[in-house]
């Protein structure tokens, strides 16, 4: 989640509520951009505190949609499908629908590729 740094007080919420996660700059080597990101590292964080929440306090925005397939992801990971080629494809499929418009994105080949060395199948 991000905000713009007057909006940071949003953020502090929701960490404080969910009782995890950081807030972090989200491009600290950029000085223009002045937009902070809330952070949750930790699955057992994601699975147990902010998936629930958001599950009860259902986001209104575009980024509802996302927040189901992310919690679909995490799903699969905690039945391992992740350890699987199989499992791979299908989370980056499912990934690869979210954020269309990300900056930042990867080919599907290229996280392919660096996933594979992380599964148990070849």
């Amino acid at each position: 989640m991000s905000q713009n740094n007057p909006s940071k007080i949003v953020l502090d919420l929701i960490k404080d509520t969910l009782g995890c996660g950081y807030i972090k700059p989200n491009h600290r080597n950029n000085p223009s951009d002045q937009t902070l990101v809330f952070v949750v590292r930790s699955r057992s964080d994601l699975t147990e505190k902010m998936i629930p929440f958001f599950e009860k306090y259902k986001l209104r925005t575009q980024k509802k949609e996302d927040f189901v397939k992310f919690a679909k992801i995490l799903h699969l990971m905690s039945q391992e499908q992740h350890k699987t080629l199989s499992g791979i494809k299908n989370i980056v499929s499912i990934a690869y629908s979210m954020n269309q418009n990300g900056k930042f994105r990867k080919s599907k080949l290229a996280i392919s590729k660096t996933l594979r060395d992380y599964t148990s199948e070849s």
